[in-house]
């Protein structure tokens, strides 16, 4: 259960009628086992169950009342404190059990079970989108932001891949080209599946002759980053809207000479959806 203090005062938290640290371990909390700065967040393990939470400001200030949230194996519950909050009501009409999530996926805390009606729930009210997920990943439902939603049917869940068919060997999480001679090339091959729009990220170190010998990042036959020289670690990114997409990281040489390691690292590569 990670909460969210976004008020610019401390709080303490509580689970039913005790403070939260009587029944979990707490992970990252500076102020106290309890309570959570202003404009910072902890993380609290705890057991798997249904609890009423209060974050309570050490001021005496308003607190805010979370009723129904369901800590699921599994999943990490999200709840933000000192925002400005909206209810929902979801009847599931399908017969799976299902999670109301943030469109980047965090769990929010509220399940619903098939054939089932949920009580009224807070939510951030910044959120006009949500997505129904069943926790084995199997289906999911979008849907837009109402006090009362009805869910109908589900579609197959899909979630966003890059799967590496080609690598260089990797140590320490850093990929490495490997040694190759002159007039020769390396590359390293990817396979990106979006269902939506995400950012492609990665950090890239090259060391080569300068303006011969080139590491190249190509999407789809287009050569997006073109580097050769001294560059140190240097970042690159790109959007990516929904679709399939081969991608190739490559190093090449030309007819003669080498000049510094003759080597490209890279590191950090992730993919993410965008907000």
């Amino acid at each position: 259960l990670t909460v969210i203090n976004r008020s610019s005062h401390v709080v303490n938290v509580y689970a039913e009628d005790r403070l939260i640290e009587d029944i979990c371990r707490v992970e990252g909390s500076s102020q106290g086992l309890s309570s959570i700065p202003a404009n910072s967040q902890t993380t609290f393990v705890i057991p798997v169950s249904e609890y009423t939470l209060y974050c309570k400001p050490i001021n005496g200030g308003i607190q805010d009342v979370f009723k129904n949230v369901s800590v699921v194996q599994g999943e990490n519950t999200q709840l933000t404190s000192g925002v400005n909050y909206k209810t929902i009501q979801v009847a599931n009409k399908t017969g799976y059990t299902l999670g109301l999530f943030t469109p980047d996926e965090q769990f929010l805390g509220l399940v619903i079970n098939g054939y089932k009606t949920s009580s009224a729930y807070t939510v951030n009210s910044e959120y006009d989108s949500l997505i129904l997920i069943d926790f084995s990943r199997e289906h999911c439902a979008g849907i837009q932001y109402a006090g009362n939603v009805t869910v109908n049917d589900v579609k197959a869940y899909e979630q966003n891949q890059l799967v590496f068919d080609q690598e260089w060997q990797q140590t320490d999480g850093i990929y490495q080209s490997p040694v190759i001679d002159n007039q020769q090339s390396t590359l390293m091959q990817a396979i990106l599946v979006c269902v939506e729009p995400i950012l492609l990220s990665f950090e890239y170190n090259v060391s080569s002759e300068r303006n011969y010998d080139k590491f190249r990042f190509i999407s789809q036959g287009t050569e997006e980053l073109l580097r050769s020289g001294e560059t140190g670690w240097d970042q690159y990114s790109q959007r990516f809207e929904a679709g399939t997409y081969t991608l190739v990281w490559s190093f090449s040489k030309d007819q003669s000479r080498a000049e510094g390691r003759d080597n490209v690292w890279l590191r950090n590569v992730n993919i993410q959806k965008m907000h």
